[in-house]
């Protein structure tokens, strides 16, 4: 089995330094197999608040002497860089979150989510399929399709994660990406904009607009075996402030269709 020498060289910006050295920049020799892996831990200090910028690359060369040797003069096989944006925030006194949901029946839903990834959920009302809502965010905005608030098992819909670049499915929290597709933009902090979900015979579809359509689809994958739906939850990612509107007007439906009968003692959300 090849062996390997990765060359690790973690660069940081200004403002942020090593516990153990005042340098920028350190250099690390990892030794590892085919198919291996290998954490590395590094202590950093920072002078500000703010998002801060680390960067990583790292060079692969086969070395049968698992790095005590000279590398062997195939030169580089595999390479590999990163760049990530690190919220800093202040330590102390716990820090308090506010979470504002105003229900307006026939009007609006209004769920805002600070900067850190805690769903709030509203009920799925007997009937709904799909939804629509106008949501504005920097970047990683997530919703949820659950059959109960507490449960890691549900569909997570990811809209502008990494940076803002790709959106995906998943089917737990945090889960692997089942479908993902490149969607640069895809949301923004400066407007609000329309998007719809639906999960029509276990097909979980998200698209652009008020309304689904194929024109204006973006992603879907089909469950074999759908899970329940009862829960529709709204988050953003860590460093991601996020605003999510949804209503219904009267005469011309941008949201929920309302379902044949409705329980008059049951406080929902959509209606």
């Amino acid at each position: 089995m090849n062996v390997h020498q990765v060359d690790l060289n973690v660069h940081l910006q200004e403002d942020v330094r090593f516990m153990m050295h005042n340098e920028r920049h350190q250099s690390f020799k990892l030794c590892l197999q085919a198919q291996d892996t290998q954490t590395v831990y590094l202590t950093l200090v920072f002078n500000e608040l703010g998002r801060k910028k680390i960067h990583a690359s790292a060079e692969a060369m086969i070395s049968p002497d698992c790095c005590l040797g000279p590398v062997a003069n195939d030169g580089v096989v595999g390479t590999d860089k990163i760049t990530k944006n690190i919220l800093v925030e202040p330590e102390g006194i716990p820090r308090g979150y506010t979470y504002s949901v105003f229900f307006c029946p026939n009007e609006r839903t209004h769920i805002s989510t600070p900067n850190r990834y805690s769903y709030q959920f509203v009920e799925r009302e007997e009937g709904m399929e799909f939804f629509t809502f106008m949501c504005k965010a920097k970047n990683d905005a997530h919703i949820a399709l659950a059959a109960a608030q507490d449960s890691h098992q549900l569909y997570e819909i990811v809209l502008g994660g990494w940076d803002n670049t790709r959106s995906w499915i998943a089917r737990t929290k945090m889960g692997d990406e089942l479908v993902t597709d490149l969607t640069t933009g895809v949301v923004s902090w400066d407007e609000f904009r329309a998007f719809w979900i639906s999960w029509t015979g276990g097909t979980i579809q998200v698209g652009h607009g008020e309304a689904p359509s194929n024109e204006s689809l973006i992603m879907s994958w089909h469950d074999d075996n759908p899970m329940p739906i009862r829960y529709i939850g709204f988050t953003t990612g860590l460093g991601s402030l996020g605003e999510f509107r949804i209503w219904k007007k009267k005469g011309r439906s941008l949201s929920f269709p309302r379902p044949p009968q409705k329980n008059p003692n049951k406080n929902n959300a959509f209606f």
